[in-house]
C-alpha cells in the first residue's frame, strides 16, 4: 500500500513537472512575443514620428506655396486696377481731347463763318461804294 501511494505520488510529481515545463515553454513564447510586439511598436513609433515630422514639413512647404501664391494674386489684382486706372485716365484725356478738338473746330468755323461774314460785309460795302461812285459819275 505504502508503494501504491508513493506510486501515484510519483505520477502527480511527474505530471506536475510536466504541466509546469509546459507553462514555463508558453510563458517563454509569450514573453518573446511581448518583446517583439515591443520593438516593433517602437519602431512603429519611430516611423510615425518620421511621417509627422515629414507630414509638417510638407504642411509648412504648402502654407509658403500658398503664401506667395497670394502674393502674385494682390500684386495681379493691383496691376490690374492699375491698368483700369490708367485706361480710365487715358479714356478720360482722350474724351478731353476730343472735347478740345471739338471745341477747336467749332471756334475755326465760327472764324471762318465770322470772316465770311466779314468778306461779304467788305464786299458789299465795296459794292455800295461802287455804286455810289458810279452813280456819282
Amino acid at each position: 500500500m505504502i508503494f501504491d501511494l508513493l506510486d501515484e505520488l510519483e505520477k502527480k510529481i511527474e505530471t506536475a513537472i510536466d504541466s509546469i515545463t509546459e507553462l514555463q515553454i508558453r510563458l517563454d513564447t509569450v514573453i518573446n512575443q511581448k518583446n517583439q510586439a515591443l520593438e516593433e511598436n517602437e519602431s512603429l513609433k519611430t516611423h510615425n514620428d518620421q511621417l509627422v515630422e515629414n507630414y509638417q514639413q510638407w504642411q509648412s512647404r504648402l502654407s509658403s506655396l500658398v503664401g506667395k501664391m497670394d502674393q502674385v494674386d494682390e500684386a495681379l489684382e493691383v496691376d490690374l486696377e492699375q491698368t483700369a486706372n490708367d485706361n480710365n485716365q487715358d479714356n478720360e484725356h482722350n474724351e478731353h481731347n476730343e472735347h478740345n478738338e471739338h471745341n477747336e473746330h467749332n471756334e475755326h468755323n465760327e472764324h471762318n463763318e465770322h470772316n465770311e461774314h466779314n468778306e461779304h460785309n467788305e464786299h458789299n460795302e465795296h459794292n455800295e461804294h461802287n455804286k455810289q461812285h458810279e452813280h456819282n459819275y
